[in-house]
């Protein structure tokens, strides 16, 4: 969201690593039942990215050896498209494993290194990656597309669902209406237990669900679990 927000703004950037990842915590204000400013509490963390620059050509490049040119002198700002191959570099690096984006995009290596299965995001993250790091430009998936798998992968629908049911508008229709369902249950059974206001992981969610249409689910899931 943040990179999507940073090309509507014109701007760019170049080095996506955790180093400009940075976690905080935002300061809440909260006011007193006489309307005082009370002691502030913090919410939930938020992600900032750090490190950007104004761009100056926003064409998409197609060539290879354009971005083998960037990646070897790394000194020059990187053309938009740059983000979709940091964000893919940056799964491997936030995992924890190796990997050269001149060997990528160079031929030097039949595939991408292999990432460990440790969890049930496993699979996708390799998937996702795999599908930011194309060495055809004009095949990867785009920032939008990538944020799409993500929330996919958060928050479903999982891979087991076609398992059962032939993979159809109708069946993924049913399936956020039910899940917008429960959603709003879940917030009406919070608010009647006093648990307090929903943090940045149930905005997001709701978000995700507020937008998401059985259109966009099938493609992003052809996507994601293709075979």
């Amino acid at each position: 969201m943040g990179l999507e927000h940073l090309r509507m703004q014109n701007m760019g950037q170049g080095d996506l690593c955790p180093k400009n990842l940075l976690l905080v915590q935002c300061p809440c204000p909260r006011r007193s039942q006489q309307g005082k400013e009370a002691s502030p509490r913090l919410s939930l963390p938020r992600l900032l990215i750090s490190s950007f620059f104004k761009v100056k050509d926003k064409r998409r490049p197609c060539s290879t050896s354009q971005e083998q040119d960037w990646s070897e002198g790394r000194s020059a700002p990187p053309s938009p498209v740059a983000d979709e191959l940091n964000v893919g570099m940056l799964i491997y690096d936030i995992l924890h494993v190796d990997i050269s984006l001149e060997n990528t995009l160079g031929f030097r290596s039949n595939r991408l290194p292999e990432i460990p299965s440790l969890s049930i995001y496993s699979t996708g993250l390799k998937r996702l990656a795999m599908l930011l790091l194309h060495r055809d430009p004009c095949k990867r998936v785009s920032i939008e597309q990538a944020r799409s798998i993500l929330q996919v992968l958060l928050w479903g629908p999982r891979q087991e669902l076609f398992a059962r049911s032939k993979k159809t508008l109708t069946l993924l229709r049913s399936w956020v209406e039910v899940k917008r369902a429960l959603l709003l249950l879940n917030f009406a059974e919070n608010s009647a237990g006093a648990v307090g206001s929903p943090g940045l992981e149930e905005w997001l969610c709701c978000q995700y669900f507020k937008e998401v249409t059985e259109h966009t689910l099938y493609q992003v899931t052809q996507a994601l679990y293709a075979p």
